[in-house]
């Protein structure tokens, strides 16, 4: 193998301790790249896989990580030196490639390869759309595909994303996901990791068609009206629920129900033929009875041609505790499509599957995978976290929606450069989705304070320092309790604390 150089213990690279290994050799050469000095095809160390290995495995070591460069150029290397690892080794392997999945599919011997990755991460980096998480991977557009059930999402948020290795010669390393200037000889930096967050966003107060972000202060009705007919691919918000919230008057449920219907009938003139719109809402409350605002608005829909294609169950954990009934811990979104011909794209939003490594055991197909390698449908059930007090998006704004559910529905039903429109913007989070993944976004709302607050998001953001949970993060449970596998429903079992 064509090796260009190896570090024997990070952190930054996947889960645990890793050696990360770097692959000589690149013919994409994507700008900004972390590791430039990889691209040239020239030959650097030839090594065996067992030479890397007895060279520079430590002790404790939990996994090995491929980068480069392109491992997959060197596929036969990179097969051996993997195997390797997981069967004499015990390792556990972690691989970056430039190539997306179905490319390396139709590669010769990629499938003996897959068989010894845990995890895989592909796609080229985009230095316009920079992980700003603490996910390992370099961009947004990088996909984690989970070969095995050794990993999760939950696995891969790192505890920092730059790490510095001061080797026995005294020269510094900097690995990871980074813009820190790497240190080369006689103090000179290289500075080609520049970050996606010095890009300018045109931010403009009234709607544009030039702006990249709008964010308006005022009537959601006036917003909409500067719209033109067919502009927004996605129109997605979560309307005042009328139950007499801080940002809301409450109104009496006729005229409410008048005031939603302008708002929806504007919101489907600026809606595109294939574009989508997703309403987002609770229960209307009164005098200890709730009414299902999705019943109530459902019609209003229909009336104007749309076509419901899901009602989505958002289900979170936190909420009031209800004494007269059981504790609400739900919401829906209606998704509609103004046509039979619209856009969705599952790919982008595939959950990781239960069983990753099962195989189809007799016919044709015996021995291949039997689920899909880049996930299952993630269905209409979502169990996302609400943004209460300990959520690290929480702002002021006592119903924020959380990022990674408009992340969800802004990736599966819109495309990049597409406009994303939000009527009832509130504090911003479906701007920094778009932002996140490269659309354009609009957004309004009547309380000056919390458009303040979006452009602070949106400054925070564009510098990297926007705390964000990532997107398929598993829910958190508590170490200390488990539930036994004979108890009886409900019965919880403390585990002994060591």
């Amino acid at each position: 193998m064509n090796i260009h150089s190896v570090i024997a213990c990070s952190r930054v690279n996947g889960p645990g301790r890793r050696m990360v290994v770097f692959f000589q050799g690149c013919k994409r050469k994507c700008h900004g790249c972390f590791n430039p000095q990889t691209h040239p095809l020239r030959e650097e160390k030839l090594l065996t896989p067992r030479e890397v290995l007895r060279r520079h495995l430590e002790e404790g070591i939990e996994g090995i990580t491929i980068s480069g460069g392109e491992p997959f150029l060197q596929i036969e290397g990179l097969r051996d030196l993997l195997s390797l690892a997981k069967e004499e080794y015990g390792l556990t392997t972690m691989v970056y490639t430039g190539y997306r999945y179905e490319e390396l599919s139709g590669m010769a011997s990629a499938e003996k390869v897959f068989r010894h990755i845990d995890v895989l991460v592909d796609g080229e980096f985009d230095i316009t759309r920079k992980e700003p998480t603490l996910l390992a991977r370099g961009s947004t557009n990088q996909r984690f595909l989970f070969l095995s059930p050794a990993y999760t999402i939950d696995d891969l948020c790192m505890e920092g994303r730059t790490e510095l290795i001061i080797n026995e010669d005294g020269d510094v390393v900097t690995t990871g996901f980074s813009s820190i200037p790497q240190r080369r000889s006689h103090n000179k930096m290289d500075r080609t990791d520049s970050m996606l967050w010095n890009k300018k966003l045109k931010i403009t107060k009234d709607f544009l068609q030039d702006s990249d972000v709008v964010l308006y202060t005022g009537d959601a009705l006036d917003f909409l009206r500067q719209i033109p007919d067919k502009t927004a691919s996605l129109v997605i918000t979560s309307p005042p629920y009328n139950i007499g919230k801080p940002y809301e008057k409450k109104l009496e449920l006729d005229e409410y129900m008048e005031q939603q219907e302008e708002i929806i009938e504007e919101s489907v003139r600026i809606t595109k033929d294939d574009g989508s719109i997703c309403w987002q809402v609770g229960n209307y409350v009164e005098n200890g009875s709730i009414i299902p605002l999705d019943i109530l608005l459902y019609p209003i829909f229909t009336k104007l041609g749309l076509k419901l294609r899901n009602r989505i169950v958002w289900h979170f954990g936190h909420g009031l505790h209800a004494r007269k009934r059981f504790s609400g811990r739900y919401e829906v979104i209606m998704w509609f499509t103004k046509s039979e011909h619209y856009m969705f794209n599952l790919d982008a939003v595939r959950i990781p599957q239960k069983y990753p490594n099962k195989k189809y055991f007799k016919g044709s197909k015996k021995g291949e995978l039997s689920c899909h390698p880049l996930g299952k449908n993630p269905t209409d059930v979502w169990e996302i976290p609400n943004v209460k007090a300990n959520h690290p998006e929480k702002t002021i704004h006592p119903c924020q929606f959380p990022v990674e559910l408009v992340e969800r529905l802004v990736l599966a039903l819109t495309n990049r450069g597409d406009w994303v429109i939000d009527p009832f913007v509130g504090v911003g989070s479906t701007t920094i989705a778009s932002i996140l993944h490269g659309r354009k976004s609009a957004g309004a709302d009547i309380i000056e304070e919390y458009i303040e607050i979006g452009r602070q998001r949106i400054e925070s953001l564009l510098r990297g320092r926007l705390r964000l949970r990532p997107m398929g993060k598993p829910i958190y449970t508590p170490a200390t309790v488990s539930i036994h596998p004979n108890a009886d429903l409900f019965e919880s079992v403390m585990r002994k604390q060591r």
